[in-house]
């Protein structure tokens, strides 16, 4: 990718902001708000994909046909504290 493609592209994604901030009163705090919303929102749909996918891997790998079909497995202590508690 070139310089200028980039340089585009970065331009591209901000436009929208840049228009809110230029002419609504107060449309710097608004820009960087829904910045930020969008930001998180995009995040938080890639984690929950990768999320699903774990999951997914997880469940085939163990022989599950349902949710309801699998067994459950005791969990082991992973500390002296829990160990003494158990």
């Amino acid at each position: 990718m070139t310089a200028a493609r980039r340089v585009f592209e970065t331009l591209r994604r901000l436009a929208p902001y840049a228009l809110i901030e230029i002419l609504l009163p107060g449309g710097t705090l608004l820009a960087l708000g829904l910045w930020l919303y969008r930001r998180r929102k995009d995040r938080l749909a890639t984690q929950t994909e990768q999320i699903r996918k774990a999951s997914a891997r997880d469940v085939k790998g163990s022989g599950c046909v349902g949710m309801n079909s699998c067994e459950t497995k005791p969990l082991k202590p992973q500390s002296a504290m829990a160990a003494a508690i158990a």
